[in-house]
């Protein structure tokens, strides 16, 4: 497991040249993926649904006439 991970490790160093980033600019980087993450997962987990059951009611009105 520790040799995939270290190859995990160096693919991604190596795809996004990580490893050319002062530490706080890599930290910086991270702090941003992670909250961008965050916050597509919140809007995925708790507006999605909800989202997608109006759009059900519109577009069953709009086919069939009726609510």
């Amino acid at each position: 497991i520790h040799d995939q991970l270290w190859r995990g490790y160096m693919w991604i160093d190596g795809s996004l040249v990580i490893s050319m980033l002062e530490d706080w600019e890599t930290i910086l980087l991270f702090a941003v993926v992670i909250t961008l993450s965050g916050l597509l997962w919140y809007s995925i987990i708790f507006h999605l649904p909800n989202h997608v059951l109006l759009s059900i009611e519109k577009a069953s009105y709009y086919i069939f006439g009726t609510s």
